[in-house]
């Protein structure tokens, strides 16, 4: 099973480590939380969509119980909201760091990967007589699932482990080969 809350750390902790200029701090927070905005700039965070890519793919044989263990390709978009002085060069921050060697390692120890990074968007609102910066940016990103069935695998189907052909080839009355092969050689 996928562990959102292990997601959410891993974003949290990528931005909260990058040097931002104009500096965030640890003014990261998710959307939909009962909570007073926090000082500009900040940037808020939301998982949009998250997708199953393709079919999963099972273990034949399961494990010592008899359990089998599902893995599947999983797809998300991350989408980030910044407010305040200097947002689309905050967000331009976040999305060009995906392409340093050190955070792509980051998120490879967490099985994840930034697979689309979309454009930065400038969103400025007119609040008041001001006019708030804000940008906006959505991420594809992709991670594995993988689950353990609990109940116990029926007995997997048979499968040929080896095929024994024999062969003779003759030519003009004479035996030039006559052998047996063995498919995988022993």
């Amino acid at each position: 099973m996928i562990d959102f809350a292990a997601l959410q750390d891993a974003f949290f902790d990528w931005i909260d480590g990058l040097a931002l200029s104009p500096a965030i701090g640890s003014r990261i927070v998710w959307e939909d939380q009962k909570a007073p905005r926090p000082a500009k700039p900040y940037i808020s965070l939301r998982i949009t969509d998250f997708a199953q890519i393709g079919r999963d793919a099972m273990s034949v044989k399961g494990n010592a119980s008899g359990q089998v263990t599902i893995v599947g390709n999983r797809e998300l978009m991350l989408s980030f909201q910044c407010y305040g002085t200097g947002a689309m060069s905050i967000l331009e921050a976040v999305r060009s760091s995906l392409e340093r060697p050190t955070i792509i390692e980051y998120f490879f120890a967490k099985k994840i990967a930034g697979v689309d990074p979309g454009p930065v968007l400038d969103v400025a609102r007119l609040i008041d007589d001001t006019i708030e910066e804000r940008a906006s940016m959505d991420i594809r990103f992709r991670t594995v699932q993988d689950q353990l069935d609990p109940e116990v695998a029926p007995d997997p189907p048979e499968y040929i482990e080896t095929v024994n052909l024999d062969r003779q080839i003759d030519v003009q009355d004479t035996t030039i080969i006559d052998d047996t092969i063995t498919i995988p050689p022993t």
